[in-house]
């Protein structure tokens, strides 16, 4: 998968130098991946959390405290990050709306 919005991850490292490895880990192993549904990431990550329609996932780095929240364009092959932290912070980001249409298929598949 094609991760966008990578600087998310990096800013939230430097704050929270204990989630560094994880989120290394976590940005490795997703790169490698072509999810072609939420099956599939539910066999990578079977703690994830699935919201919406299967295209909203929130993926446990570390235990109860840390999150990444994320848009996953299946077709094209893109996870876009919307945000890292807590778990409440997470469930605020749940609530704000998904990307429209055009926004979701504006992104180049290559």
């Amino acid at each position: 998968m094609r991760i966008m919005n990578v600087s998310l991850l990096e800013e939230f490292a430097k704050s929270h130098p204990e989630a560094e490895q994880f989120i290394k880990c976590w940005h490795y192993e997703v790169q490698e991946k072509t999810w072609r549904g939420y099956q599939d990431v539910l066999e990578s990550f079977p703690r994830a959390m699935i919201m919406q329609t299967g295209d909203v996932v929130s993926f446990e780095l570390i235990a109860g405290d840390c999150y990444i929240f994320c848009t996953l364009h299946y077709l094209a092959r893109i996870l876009v990050i919307k945000g890292v932290g807590t778990l409440q912070q997470v469930l605020v980001l749940k609530n704000q709306p998904a990307l429209s249409k055009e926004e979701r298929y504006a992104y180049s598949s290559h």
